[in-house]
């Protein structure tokens, strides 16, 4: 069975950084950057857009990548504990 994932040395589908860049310049918020090592382009990308643009930014990683400098918010904790953590504290219990 795969996930429906993009695996390390794969390619974002197209559709999806269509849809990123349609919703970039919409404007954004928040941007949220969960457990990878940042090496890849498109997923720098947000976080050095949300610098650009003066939004805030978070990162969940239990190791520095590349972007880390640039969030608002680096969390270094496991993807799993964190995000756990969050929705705990901000949207109920966890079944």
């Amino acid at each position: 069975m795969r996930p429906n994932v993009v695996l390390f040395g794969e390619h974002l589908d197209q559709d999806n950084l269509d849809l990123y860049y349609r919703e970039v310049n919409r404007a954004f918020d928040l941007v949220i950057s969960i457990g990878t090592s940042s090496l890849f382009d498109y997923i720098m990308e947000p976080v050095i857009d949300a610098t650009l643009f003066e939004r805030a930014s978070v990162e969940i990683n239990p190791e520095p990548t590349q972007i880390s400098e640039l969030v608002t918010l680096r969390l270094p904790l496991g993807a799993e504990a964190a995000l756990v953590a969050i929705w705990e504290r901000y949207g109920g219990s966890l079944p």
